[in-house]
């Protein structure tokens, strides 16, 4: 024989040799349909609990967020009653208790001040005493503006604007 085809079938074999080597390797690596089958099965069971789960875990959360939103809404619609309640008590509001508020700080002002700008001791502020000829008394007066007052108290512009 020829060295040549000895050469080769000695190379050939050799490359046999090896593969034979790397199949076997993998061969012992074997998966069965049997197991995959089982994989596949697990996998889907898997699949569907975490699908379930999610499913589960948002309707909870819906139902967590419509609570939370009914909850809100009552909370607003209190606070709105609260608010339009006020602003029609605003509204019975009259305009001449202003106007009598005005009238009476006025009226307040000039008897405190001429008071005040009196330095005289023996000055006696006569305008002071309770007027009984029929002129309404400036503490009358001012007792009136108080209590109507204190009726708007709890309710104020400011407090509905914010």
């Amino acid at each position: 024989m020829e060295p040549e085809v000895v050469a080769e079938i000695t190379s050939r074999t050799e490359l046999l040799m090896t593969m034979y080597e790397i199949v076997e390797d993998l061969g012992k690596n074997k998966i069965e349909q049997r197991q995959v089958e089982k994989l596949a099965k697990e996998f889907v069971g898997k699949q569907e609990k975490l699908q379930k789960q999610l499913k589960e875990k948002f309707n909870e959360l819906r139902t967590a967020l419509k609570v939370q939103e009914q909850i809100c809404e009552a909370v607003l619609k209190k606070n709105i009653l609260h608010i339009e309640s006020g602003i029609n008590r605003l509204r019975k509001v009259p305009q001449s208790l202003f106007e009598d508020v005005e009238l009476f700080r006025r009226s307040a002002k000039e008897k405190l001040d001429l008071f005040e700008q009196n330095e005289d001791p023996s000055f006696i502020n006569y305008d002071m005493l309770e007027v009984k000829d029929g002129d309404p008394d400036i503490i009358f007066i001012g007792e009136h503006v108080v209590n109507e007052l204190e009726k708007l108290k709890d309710v104020s512009a400011l407090r509905v604007e914010d």
